[in-house]
C-alpha cells in the first residue's frame, strides 16, 4: 500500500469521527437531557406495620342476641343473683335496690321510694334501653363509680342477654324486640388482622402448664386462702361448704365431689377433667365459662396469678399431677413452705399514752374522715351493709358467727376479739389495735390490701363517702354508740 492509500484511509476515519461529533452537538441542541424527578411507573408497597385497630371499650353487642335469648335461663339468673336485693313482681317493695318490674324502657332513677346515690343521679339521666341495661349489667361500678350497687357484673354476653330477655317480660306491654336495622347498626366493624410480629409473639408464648411449673405456690396459697377459703375447704377429707372441697382437685373429674350439689348448668357442660388448662379457663371467669353456675365469683384476670393459684392447688394432693417435662428442671416450690409475711405488715406498735386504747374510737381520725362522718347518712350505710355485709356477718346483739364475726359493737372494739371466730394468722399478726373510725375506714377500703393473706374475700369500697355512711351505721349497732370525732 503506497502513501496515497494510507492518507485516504486516515482521512476517511477523521471525516467519520467529525461527522459523529457534529451529529451529537445537533442532537443535544434539539433534545434537552435531564434526570427524571419521579419514576415513570409508581409501585405501591404495602405497609408492614399498619396501626392496630382500637380495642373495644365496652361490653359486646346485645341486640342480636335478644331474639334467641333463653328467658328461663335469665329468670334463673335473676332469682339467683338479683333477688337478694331486688323484688321483681308488679308493685313489689323496695329492698336494698329498687323494684325491677317494668324496668325495660323505664326512665333511669325513677322508681318511687328508692333513694338513688348522688353518683347515679349525676350520670344516669336517660332510659333503660336494651343497650343501657347491657352496659350496666356488664359492670355497674365501672359505669357509675361511686354507685352503691356492689355487684361485679356479668361478663358473659349471652348471660346478660338472657337476663335482659327475662326482665323484658316483667311488663304488661313488653318493649318490642330490636329490628334487623337496629341490630345491623349495633354490629361491630370487622377487626383488623393482627400484625405479623404480634402473631409471632403470641405463638411463642409459654403454655399455661409451663407457667404453672414456674409459678410460686406460696403466692398462690395466699390468694386461695384470701379468696377461696371462705367457700371451700382445702384439707384432705374437708367438708363441703358453699363450694366443694378442693383437695386433689387438679386432675380430678369435674363435678365428682361426693356430697356437693352441682348446678344443672355446670353438670350439662363440665364433663371432663380439671386439667391445668381447664382450671385456667374456669378461674378466669366461672360465670363466663358456665352461664347459670351458682359460683358468684368474678374471676382472676391475671394469668400469672391464676398460674400461682393452680400451682398451689396442685400441691393439695398425695400424688400431685405431673408438670410438663420441659419444665422439670425448674420445679415449683413445695407447698409446705409458708408464705413469707409482707414487709409492710410489721407488727403493730403497742398503743402509747393518748393512743386509741385511751382515746376510744375517735383516736387518730383524720380531718377528712371526720368531715365525712359528720355528714354521713346511717340509712345509706344500712343499705350497703344489708346488701353486702349481711351475707357473711350477723348484725344483731349476740348474733352468731357466720363466715365472718358478728358486727354488733364493732366500733371501738378490740381487733380480733370476737369469741368463737377463727381469725387468720395474717390478721392476728397485724391487727392488734382498736377498731377506731380510721382503722375501719382503712379496712373497708381494701381488706386484702391492708392484710395480705386475710380470708375476707371482699374487694373493698372505693368511695370515701360510702365508707363513711357504712361506719356511721355500724356505729349505731351498740347500746352506747362511740362518740364521733370532733
Amino acid at each position: 500500500m503506497n502513501s496515497m492509500d494510507v492518507n485516504k484511509a486516515v482521512a476517511a476515519v477523521l471525516v467519520a469521527g467529525i461527522a459523529f461529533m457534529v451529529t451529537g452537538f445537533i442532537a443535544d441542541g434539539l433534545v434537552v437531557s435531564h434526570n427524571p424527578t419521579k419514576p415513570p411507573i409508581k409501585i405501591e408497597v404495602a405497609q408492614s406495620s399498619a396501626p392496630a385497630a382500637a380495642a373495644p371499650t365496652g361490653p359486646g353487642p346485645i341486640l342480636g342476641l335478644l331474639a334467641t335469648a333463653d328467658v328461663k335461663a335469665g329468670e334463673s339468673e335473676v332469682a339467683h343473683i338479683c333477688a337478694a336485693c331486688h323484688t321483681y313482681n308488679e308493685g313489689g317493695k323496695t329492698l336494698v335496690g329498687p323494684n325491677l318490674y317494668g324496668v325495660v324502657g323505664r326512665k333511669q332513677g325513677a322508681e318511687p321510694g328508692f333513694s338513688y346515690s348522688d353518683a347515679f343521679k349525676a350520670k344516669m339521666k336517660g332510659t333503660w334501653t336494651y343497650q343501657a341495661l347491657n352496659t350496666w349489667l356488664a359492670g355497674p361500678m365501672k359505669e357509675v363509680p361511686g354507685t352503691r350497687m356492689a355487684f361485679a357484673g356479668i361478663s358473659n354476653d349471652k348471660q346478660r342477654a338472657d337476663v335482659i330477655a327475662f326482665l323484658r317480660t316483667l311488663s304488661k306491654s313488653p318493649m318490642p324486640l330490636p329490628t334487623a336495622a337496629e341490630i345491623a347498626a349495633e354490629a361491630p366493624k370487622p377487626a383488623a388482622a393482627k400484625p405479623a410480629a404480634a402473631a409471632a409473639a403470641a405463638s411463642a408464648a409459654p403454655s399455661f402448664a409451663e407457667m404453672v411449673a414456674k409459678a410460686d405456690p406460696a403466692k398462690g396459697a395466699a390468694t386461695v386462702k384470701g379468696i377461696c377459703a371462705a367457700c371451700h375447704t382445702l384439707d384432705k377429707g374437708g367438708k363441703t361448704l358453699v363450694g366443694p372441697n378442693l383437695w386433689d382437685v387438679v386432675g380430678r373429674k369435674q363435678g365428682s365431689e361426693p356430697g356437693f350439689s352441682y348446678s344443672s348448668a355446670f353438670k350439662d357442660k363440665m364433663k371432663g377433667t380439671w386439667t391445668y388448662d381447664a382450671l385456667n379457663t374456669w378461674l378466669e371467669g366461672p360465670m363466663k365459662e358456665v352461664p347459670g353456675t351458682r359460683m358468684a365469683f368474678a374471676g382472676i384476670s391475671s394469668e400469672q396469678q391464676r398460674a400461682e393459684v393452680v400451682a398451689y392447688l396442685r400441691t393439695l394432693s398425695d400424688k400431685p399431677m405431673p408438670l410438663p417435662s420441659s419444665a422439670a428442671a425448674t420445679p415449683a416450690a413445695p407447698a409446705a413452705a409458708p408464705a413469707k409475711p409482707a414487709a409492710a405488715a410489721a407488727p403493730a406498735a403497742a398503743p402509747a399514752a393518748g393512743s386509741a386504747a385511751n382515746e376510744g374510737a375517735a383516736a387518730g381520725t383524720s380531718p377528712a374522715l371526720a368531715a365525712l362522718l359528720a355528714k354521713a347518712d346511717p340509712k345509706q350505710g344500712a343499705g350497703t351493709v344489708n346488701g353486702i355485709c349481711s351475707a357473711c356477718h350477723t348484725l344483731n346483739k349476740g348474733g352468731v358467727t357466720r363466715v365472718g364475726p358478728n358486727l354488733w359493737d364493732v366500733v371501738g372494739r378490740e381487733q380480733g376479739s370476737v369469741k368463737g371466730f377463727d381469725y387468720s394468722s395474717a390478721f392476728k399478726a397485724k391487727m392488734k389495735g382498736i377498731w377506731t373510725y380510721q382503722a375501719l375506714d382503712t379496712w373497708l377500703e381494701g381488706p386484702m390490701k391492708e392484710v395480705p393473706g386475710t380470708r375476707m374475700a371482699f374487694a373493698g369500697i372505693s368511695n370515701a363517702q360510702q365508707r363513711a355512711d357504712v361506719i356511721a351505721y355500724l356505729r349505731t349497732l351498740a347500746d352506747k354508740p362511740a362518740p364521733l370525732p370532733k
